[in-house]
Parts: structure tokens; C-alpha cells; sequence
């Protein structure tokens, strides 16, 4: 048997956030509290939605199975989301800048998967050799 497993990792610069940044996915929705464009993944939904359901406070054991309600309560918090959203992303080490107008844009980057916070647009997650 072959098993292939993914994991993803909320990350934050906390130059850019000194006193804590988003420790959950909720916490990543809220612009107000962590303000500045963020990436998050455009290859598969599947990865994207359930973050987009754990934002909303669903439990995580209660994700799967999907059913058109947890789609629609998906798609409405990502809706939420779009005008911060700076890029979707399609592979882990494509560099990612902030290409929206201030206030959400500025440089900042929240990480989602694999893209850290940046206030000046720097990388901030190094390959290890």
C-alpha cells in the first residue's frame, strides 16, 4: 500500500506581528485583527475549502464528507477572502508578492500552505538543501 500524505503550516513573521500572529484558520480570516494581502493554494479546492471550513469554526473531524452546505459555507467565506487574497498560487516555491493596493497589499503576505508574511516582500522560508 502507498500512502501520500500533505500537510500545511500557518506560518508568520513576527516582525510584521510582535505581539502573535494567526494561530488558526479563523484567526487568518480575520483582517481585521491580522491585516495584509495573503496567498492561498488555486490548484485543488480540496486543499482550499476545508481551510475556508475551518475559518468558518467547523470541526475538523466534521469537514468530510462534504455536502452542498459546508460547499456553500466554503465558497461564502472565501468570498470573504478574494479582495485579500494577492495571489493564488499553484506551486510551493513560487514567489509571492503583494500585488494589491494599499492597505491589504503594502508588501505583506500571510502565509496559507507555504507562503510566509513579508512586510517587505522578502522571502521568508528557505529550501533546505
Amino acid at each position: 500500500m502507498v500512502v501520500f500524505q500533505t500537510a500545511g503550516v500557518l506560518a508568520y513573521d513576527a516582525r510584521v506581528f510582535p505581539n502573535g500572529g494567526p494561530q488558526n484558520w479563523v484567526d487568518f480570516w480575520d483582517v481585521k485583527k491580522f491585516p495584509g494581502s495573503r496567498g492561498l493554494e488555486a490548484l485543488l479546492g480540496k486543499h482550499t475549502i476545508p481551510l475556508a471550513l475551518l475559518a468558518t469554526g467547523l470541526a475538523h473531524q466534521d469537514i468530510w464528507p462534504l455536502t452542498d452546505e459546508k460547499l456553500d459555507r466554503a465558497f461564502d467565506k472565501l468570498n470573504q477572502m478574494k479582495s485579500y487574497v494577492s495571489k493564488w498560487w499553484s506551486a510551493g516555491g513560487e514567489p509571492l508578492f503583494s500585488r494589491l493596493p494599499p492597505p491589504h497589499g503594502a508588501g505583506q503576505l500571510a502565509y496559507a500552505r507555504r507562503v510566509a508574511i513579508s512586510a517587505s516582500g522578502r522571502k521568508l522560508l528557505r529550501k533546505r538543501s
